[in-house]
């Protein structure tokens, strides 16, 4: 499951939250930062106000894209946000994005982060839909 994806599923479970992986949302009930929403999703946490993180839980997938170099915040433009998971935490937080909505921008970097690692199979791609254009031309 793709990171974009389990943030996606994960908040449709519980209200979001600020500042916590879980913790009580202003009506009471359990809630999760866009990153809780999506290690909840995928099974790889158990919502409770006393998290505890494990990283041998998290795919070895997405330790990469959450240490993937993105810059700038694309809000405030700010460069201290240099990782991924870094920027989706400062996105949650500090500037209020739903976990829809971050969701949307990580998928971004996921399809970018694909499109770099599999550079030939876009070209091979990319020809065959040339020539397909051509064959019905």
């Amino acid at each position: 499951m793709l990171l974009s994806e389990a943030m996606r599923l994960g908040a449709m479970i519980r209200p979001q939250v600020k500042y916590l992986i879980f913790a009580r949302a202003s009506d009471g009930a359990l809630g999760s930062c866009a990153l809780g929403a999506a290690y909840e999703a995928a099974g790889m946490a158990i919502a409770t106000e006393r998290f505890i993180w494990d990283y041998s839980a998290v795919s070895p997938e997405w330790l990469r894209l959450l240490g993937h170099r993105v810059s700038p915040c694309p809000v405030c433009g700010s460069h201290a946000w240099r990782r991924l998971g870094f920027s989706v935490t400062h996105l949650n937080n500090d500037h209020g994005w739903s976990r829809e909505r971050i969701a949307d921008w990580v998928q971004a970097i996921e399809d970018e982060v694909e499109s770099r690692n599999h550079p030939q199979e876009d070209a091979r791609q990319t020809s065959a839909e040339e020539l397909s254009e051509l064959v019905s031309a």
